[in-house]
């Protein structure tokens, strides 16, 4: 198990998939580029789409694989529509999402409840993430499917397969990355009778330390044009469900005040050995704690920041921790000895209950806090050059005066 787990978290394992991909190319395959612009002439052409889908995750440094439930989803294009850009239908076993240009309703079958959003008012965040996005591909309701694709693709690859018995063409192709993306591949499974895309693949590489592939399969879909904007009634459900209007939460950053004694608590270092973190073992000297998790990137974006504070300051005093109340080291052993190698990070990363960042009043990552003679002298959350600036200068003058300089 443990050379298999090796070989899914390997990199090399992406790059040869593609690079097997052309041992299946004909040199009779039409212009890699033109299946994508003949596949969006035809998508533009349509206005619904009705499709079962099928989503997959899988994060390369887990040895397990996130599969959502299938949905029946009904989907039409909403060119005034200005929130989505389309109206939609997503069905399950769990209950029904509904769309319809002015409100949203998320209706659970098992609890006869149903929670209405208005985005108009609420904004986008509620509906947007529990719509499930994820099933429903962008080309089924963009003006111009394809187009950054094909505008910034490289390395082009397609070859003949099938799919549920279906003759296919696989096209493959990487897309351009960043700072926080560090790797990017896409493959489109398009149906080479009905041009329509029945499965689309993507491999991606977060910061490089986190890999990820999705999968969304596409079955029994109908491109016939036979909805309606009348369809789409987020007031279809039951008379008996109960009817909750969601308002949207207020958010407020409440880190403990200055002055604050250490909240003392049980952590796991990297090896899976537990330790006890209070202000007995942390002595009087200068503690910073930085509470973050592997997939905010906010937060590794800090703690390159922090690797060059504790190494100029480290000899002078300063101790810093990084807690983490999401991520578990036994999990993620590999990731993290890659992850500290990588940025650089020689002080101490710890691994928390979720129960220890809400005693410290966590709402946000990250969160820092900077401890001296057992007590709060500094907090701040979220990241951003400007607040690194003010801590760096905070802890030299703090390491200066403890030193006498």
């Amino acid at each position: 198990m443990k050379q298999l787990y090796s070989l899914l978290r390997s990199s090399l394992l992406i790059v040869s998939f593609f690079t097997a991909m052309t041992a299946g190319a004909q040199s009779s395959q039409p212009d890699v580029k033109e299946i994508l612009r003949r596949a969006s002439a035809m998508l533009t052409s349509r206005h619904s789409f009705i499709y079962d889908a099928d989503y997959r995750i899988k994060y390369f440094d887990r040895t397990d694989t996130m599969v959502y439930p299938r949905y029946h989803c009904e989907v039409m294009k909403a060119e005034s529509d200005t929130i989505m850009n389309y109206y939609a239908r997503i069905s399950s076993q769990e209950g029904a999402r509904i769309y319809d240009g002015k409100s949203f309703a998320l209706i659970w079958a098992s609890e006869k409840n149903v929670i209405i959003d208005i985005p108009a008012i609420n904004g986008m965040n509620f509906t947007a993430k529990n719509i499930r996005r994820e099933c429903i591909p962008s080309f089924f309701y963009s003006d111009n499917p394809f187009e950054n694709d094909l505008s910034e693709g490289t390395n082009w690859l397609v070859s003949d397969t099938l799919i549920d018995s279906q003759e296919v063409l696989k096209v493959g192709y990487n897309l351009p990355v960043n700072q926080e993306i560090t790797f990017f591949k896409k493959v489109v499974y398009i149906n080479k009778a009905t041009l329509i895309p029945l499965r689309i693949e993507s491999y991606a590489r977060y910061m490089d330390i986190q890999d990820e592939y999705r999968q969304l399969d596409l079955h029994n879909l109908s491109a016939a044009d036979t909805l309606q904007a009348a369809f789409f009634n987020s007031n279809d459900f039951p008379a008996d469900y109960s009817v909750e209007y969601y308002s949207p939460p207020v958010f407020k950053v409440n880190n403990l005040p200055d002055g604050s004694p250490v909240i003392g608590f049980e952590a796991m270092d990297t090896k899976g050995e537990i330790l006890t973190v209070d202000s007995l073992s942390l002595g009087s000297g200068l503690i910073l704690f930085d509470f973050w998790y592997l997939a905010c990137s906010p937060c590794i974006q800090e703690m390159k920041e922090l690797a060059g504070i504790y190494a100029k300051y480290k000899d002078k005093g300063l101790i810093v921790i990084g807690l983490n109340p999401f991520d578990q080291p036994v999990d993620k052993h590999e990731t993290l000895n890659s992850f500290m190698a990588k940025f650089g990070i020689e002080y101490k990363l710890l691994f928390i209950d979720r129960s220890v960042a809400k005693k410290y009043q966590v709402t946000a990552y990250p969160t820092v806090y900077l401890i001296r003679q057992g007590k709060i002298i500094y907090s701040k959350s979220g990241y951003n050059p400007e607040s690194i600036a003010e801590l760096g200068g905070i802890i030299r003058e703090n390491c200066e005066s403890t030193n006498g300089k």
